[in-house]
């Protein structure tokens, strides 16, 4: 299949301002975004499939699945990628960090969705969406290596 930079499906003319974005995860959080995304344009994000891995789902919400969440470098490199989002907000910190690394190493952006709970109790919002930080991939909190306690270990 020839990828084109400016579609979701290859062909056409899209929004020049949109940026591209993989959704990595195809679950109810996925969906809804995928949902979202596509309405709301004033987040610029252009979904344009997804990763996931079940290997079933071929086609979600009328977008391809390019294939399991480990492919996350080839797809970001082969569909011209702009954007990353994690939609499986209970993702543990050692997968999503492999999908920030493998997507980073691509020179792209990542967003997660925050909260399982919170996208269930209402539904998985774009305005959910977060930058990852040095606190979610570490699984533990910030020390400040500045501090006393921390100067004595």
């Amino acid at each position: 299949m020839m990828w084109n930079r400016m579609s979701p499906t290859g062909g056409g003319r899209a929004d020049e301002n949109m940026l591209r974005t993989l959704l990595v995860g195809a679950g109810a959080a996925g969906r809804t975004l995928a949902r979202d995304l596509k309405t709301v344009r004033d987040f610029r994000l252009l979904p344009i499939g997804f990763l996931d891995d079940d290997v079933h789902k071929r086609i979600v919400s009328n977008l391809p699945v390019f294939g399991p969440t480990t492919a996350v470098r080839d797809v970001v490199e082969r569909a011209r990628v702009d954007v990353v989002v994690v939609a499986i907000p209970g993702l543990p910190t050692s997968r999503l960090k492999a999908i920030v690394d493998a997507a980073s190493a691509g020179g792209v952006e990542v967003r997660v969705l925050p909260s399982f709970l919170a996208a269930v109790e209402r539904g998985a919002r774009v305005q959910d969406l977060v930058g990852v930080d040095l606190v979610t991939l570490l699984g533990r909190t910030e020390r400040d290596v500045g501090s006393a306690a921390a100067r004595s270990v």
